[in-house]
């Protein structure tokens, strides 16, 4: 019974945790509307946003997240086209290029955050498995080592573990 309950409470955890990770997408689009589209500083905001969840979250979590913000500020500029909703773009960005090319350069620098925060994030784990197993094998050679009696016996265990943690013939 314990066991159910403790899978329903983490279900509803990552519910919830989902439902926020949405909920910030919508309201960073929302601002970066509200502001003048991403070609304002709220770009920022998003980019931090999928750059800390990111590293928190898991890989599939990642990509979901770009996926989701993608798919915000396309649909925000879909409405403005269809003339839904009103552009809120200052006119003095007109001359930077295409309010199209903005965005896909925008989506392109959301999708560079995703993947490199990912890519850098899989090489710390790895990088924090390494050094446990190298203090694992640290301590295992100091409890070795307390227990002989002779320096040589200190010494046979030395080689002993460089050999065996260094993987020597």
């Amino acid at each position: 019974m314990a066991e159910r309950e403790g899978g329903r409470l983490e279900d509803r955890l990552v519910l919830v945790f989902s439902t926020l990770r949405m909920s910030d997408g919508v309201w960073l689009a929302t601002l970066a509307y509200l502001s003048g589209g991403v070609t304002r500083p709220i770009r920022y905001a998003i980019l931090l946003h999928l750059g800390s969840v990111s590293l928190l979250a898991s890989y599939r979590t990642r990509v979901k997240l770009a996926v989701w913000h993608s798919l915000l500020v396309v649909a925000i500029r879909n409405l403005i086209d269809a003339r839904l909703i009103n552009s809120t773009e200052p006119p003095a960005l007109a001359g930077l290029g295409s309010p199209d090319e903005r965005l896909g350069i925008f989506i392109v620098v959301l999708w560079l955050v995703a993947i490199s925060t990912s890519t850098l994030s899989a090489v710390n784990e790895r990088e924090l498995r390494r050094r446990r197993g190298d203090l694992e094998a640290l301590t295992s050679l100091a409890e070795q080592i307390e227990r002989t009696d002779d320096s040589s016996s200190v010494a046979r265990t030395l080689l002993d573990a460089a050999v065996a943690s260094f993987e020597f013939p």
